[in-house]
């Protein structure tokens, strides 16, 4: 099968979406018998073609969910026989369950899939997976380092925790959140709010080194983010990019600075570890002269 073969069929599932999709008449569509169809899409994509026909159920039904139908409703219409096989599905697919998007205002954008040639194999070696989990932690610090540049910042702290988590800590200024708790919402969620990703998208990703924070977040089990500020903390968890619960704004005796704690997404980094060599490493390399006032430390 060639690329344009492939992109055929991704173009056919979609179309038929929200019908009964089988794998004889993706082969039909293709001219070619079902065993061959199946075996080169899972070559090809790394993925079978019933799970990806799965997933991009659920991604449909993801963005139908942001509308007003019901969870009952995008269930039938995506093809699932009941409200508790969709609801189980959409958890194990996003980590949360579809009765968070209608209490929270997400965004999200049905991804477009392309033909994953040489990158779908290379991606998923280990090196590769330790160097871009890896670059998640980098991007959070070197925000911290700019902030002890600039002069507001006197310590950073990065501790390795147990079950594969990570928290970045600084006494900076912090984020300029205010009490007015919408305005502080809208400014957490356009620095972090993320959505949902899958190893597909994940593969999708073409440059690491122009890492936004919401991909950041995106690729995480769990975030969570507390800034001090001006006496008062200010909280928030998230769950694969989505923010858990209203922003929580709480007196605080802490004077300013800004905490991060995440954990990378299983299904994305498999078993990848994080190291504290490559994190000293890399602080050597970009803040040689600020080394002495940056903590790594295990827990």
């Amino acid at each position: 099968m060639r690329d344009f073969e492939i992109e055929k069929a991704l173009a056919f599932i979609d179309e038929h979406i929200e019908e009964k999709l089988y794998l004889n008449d993706i082969a039909k569509e293709l001219g070619y018998n079902p065993f061959y169809v199946s075996r080169m899409f899972s070559h090809i994509m790394g993925i079978s073609i019933v799970s990806y026909i799965r997933m991009r159920k659920l991604q449909f039904a993801f963005s139908a969910l942001q509308k007003s139908k019901t969870v009952l409703e995008v269930a039938f219409q995506y093809g699932f026989e009941s409200h508790e096989g969709f609801t189980r599905s959409f958890k194990r697919f996003f980590g949360f369950s579809p009765k968070v998007i209608k209490d929270q205002k997400i965004t999200y954008t049905i991804p477009k899939y392309c033909v994953l040639r040489e990158r779908s194999m290379e991606i998923m070696n280990r090196k590769n997976l330790v160097e871009e989990m890896h670059m998640m932690v980098f991007l959070l610090l070197m925000e911290s380092i700019a902030e002890m540049q600039k002069g507001h910042c006197s310590r950073i702290r990065v501790s390795l925790l147990p079950n594969n988590y990570v928290e970045i800590m600084d006494d900076g200024r912090g984020i300029p959140l205010v009490d007015e708790l919408q305005k502080s919402n809208e400014i957490l969620n356009h620095i972090f709010g993320g959505h949902p990703m899958s190893s597909l998208d994940y593969v999708n990703i073409e440059d690491f080194n122009n890492l936004e924070l919401n991909m950041v977040n995106s690729l995480c089990e769990s975030m969570s983010v507390c800034v001090w500020r001006n006496g008062k903390s200010y909280s928030q968890s998230y769950i694969n990019g989505v923010a858990g619960h209203e922003l929580i704004i709480e007196a605080s005796s802490h004077k300013s600075g800004m905490k991060v704690t995440l954990k990378p997404n299983s299904n994305i980094f498999g078993n990848a570890l994080w190291s504290k060599e490559m994190i000293k490493e890399f602080i050597d390399k970009n803040a040689a002269d600020y080394a002495d006032y940056i903590l790594v430390e295990e827990t």
